[in-house]
């Protein structure tokens, strides 16, 4: 519950489950970003045979890696957040 002032006085209102979902899915987003980039990384940097190995894992990290967990992340919270809880 939350207790609004408007011009015609005070309002309480419910809040919805899907602003409080959104508020943590681009948090969660951003934090799936870092975990997915450095760790993506490491493992590039780890299991690949290229001759430019620290390249190979930045830019994997970058551009495939931390994006995919970034997505899952945000999907995961809004699913997990968004489900209605019994009263």
């Amino acid at each position: 519950w939350v207790i609004a002032a408007t011009s015609l006085g005070f309002v309480v209102v419910q809040l919805d489950v899907t602003v409080v979902a959104t508020g943590f899915a681009p948090r969660a987003a951003v934090a799936g970003y870092l975990v997915g980039t450095f760790g993506g990384g490491w493992l590039v940097s780890m299991f690949s045979s290229a001759s430019d190995r620290s390249t190979e894992a930045a830019m994997t990290g970058a551009f495939v890696d931390g994006p995919a967990v970034a997505c899952a992340a945000f999907l995961v919270t809004l699913v997990v957040t968004g489900r209605s809880r019994p009263a």
